[in-house]
Order: C-alpha cells, then sequence, then structure tokens
C-alpha cells in the first residue's frame, strides 16, 4: 500500500455507490502504477549518478601516487558530488599520535586544519568504531552527547578508510544548513570511494 484515495461528502448520506467504488478504486491502482514507475526512475538515475560518482573518484585515483595529491583529489571530487558544505579527509599519522587534514574544505575555502589527537572528536569516533557515522537529527546529536569541533553540523557523515583491518583515516561530508541531508544510499556511496582510497593508499 502506497497510500489512500478518499472522498467525502458532507451534505447527505449515500452520495456515493459501486459505482464510485469502482471508479475510484481504477484510478487508485492507475496512480499507483505511475507511482511505482516514477519511483524506479528516480531510483535508476541515483544509481547512475553513484556509478559516474565512483568511475570518477576511480580516475582521480588512478592518475595520482602521490598520498597528498590523491587525498586532495579525492575530497574535491567527493565535495562536489555530494554537494557539501563542509568535506574533508582525515588521516591518522600513528608516528606523531594525532590525526591530519590533508583535505578540508568549508563553504568553498581550503581551510587549514590543525591536527587533532587520536581519541578527540567525531572522526575518531568513526576510526575507533571502524564503520560509518550518520547524524542527521537533532536526536542523533544527543543520543551521541557530543557535537564534535569546529562549525556546527546539521547532518553529518563520516567513513572509515580502511587499509585491511586497521582505520587510517576518515573522509566526511556536512551540511551546516539541512537536517536528514543525507541517507543510507550516500552512506554505502561514500563508503565505496573510502574503500577504493584506502586501496590506493596502501
Amino acid at each position: 500500500i502506497l497510500g489512500v484515495m478518499s472522498l467525502q461528502n458532507v451534505d447527505r448520506e449515500y452520495a456515493f455507490d459501486d459505482r464510485d467504488v469502482s471508479l475510484l478504486s481504477t484510478i487508485a491502482a492507475s496512480l499507483g502504477v505511475a507511482l511505482r514507475t516514477g519511483r524506479l526512475i528516480d531510483e535508476t538515475r541515483h544509481r547512475v549518478a553513484e556509478l559516474a560518482t565512483i568511475n570518477s573518484v576511480g580516475e582521480a585515483i588512478s592518475a595520482q601516487i602521490e598520498v597528498e595529491p590523491l587525498l586532495a583529489l579525492v575530497g574535491e571530487k567527493t565535495r562536489e558530488a555530494f554537494d557539501a558544505d563542509i568535506a574533508y579527509v582525515a588521516l591518522v599519522d600513528e608516528e606523531n599520535d594525532r590525526i591530519d587534514f590533508p583535505y578540508y574544505v568549508e563553504g568553498g575555502r581550503h581551510e587549514v586544519q590543525e591536527p587533532l589527537a587520536i581519541g578527540e572528536g567525531l572522526t575518531s569516533r568513526v576510526l575507533q568504531r571502524r564503520r560509518p557515522l550518520l547524524l542527521n537529527r537533532a536526536e542523533d546529536w544527543s543520543k551521541l552527547g557530543e557535537r564534535g569541533r569546529g562549525t556546527l553540523a546539521m547532518s553529518w557523515l563520516g567513513v572509515p578508510i580502511m587499509a585491511g583491518d586497521r582505520a587510517i583515516g576518515v573522509i566526511s561530508i556536512q551540511s551546516t544548513s539541512e537536517e536528514g541531508r543525507f541517507g543510507e544510499s550516500d552512506e554505502r556511496l561514500l563508503s565505496t570511494i573510502a574503500a577504493n582510497v584506502g586501496v590506493a593508499v596502501q
């Protein structure tokens, strides 16, 4: 069941008969087919866009052999694909026990980010959990118990960059103006990008 159609008459009883039921049922059935078709078209377009993004990032990865330019390219492609207000690529510096940000863009500006101590912020949560973190609503932030550092985001998605069974970095996209901006398909796509980055970094 996708929805309901209803007719009502507030002036008289027995305003509708079996013919009205039949006609309205036919209209509802036609609408149901149209809705399903529209949804399939939307899903197909979304999937094509996902594949185009993965292909674009793959081309960027294959064109670079140096890590920092590679991460900058991936960050830029990711920011453009998701039209994110904030996007960053973080990488663990195990030698100095910190998290570096080779790519960070906020509001279209490339900002230099100070390193973060391992264990601090949402980036560390993603690294420790070794799985994506999606915060889309105020209640998500309340449940988490922290808002991270820097500009407050209304929607926040971060996925780990894995090298084998180790989390070596994080890719994050954020919206500072819109709740519910990211969903499961965005999480899946960003995770695919991060998996490719993990292989390239290795």
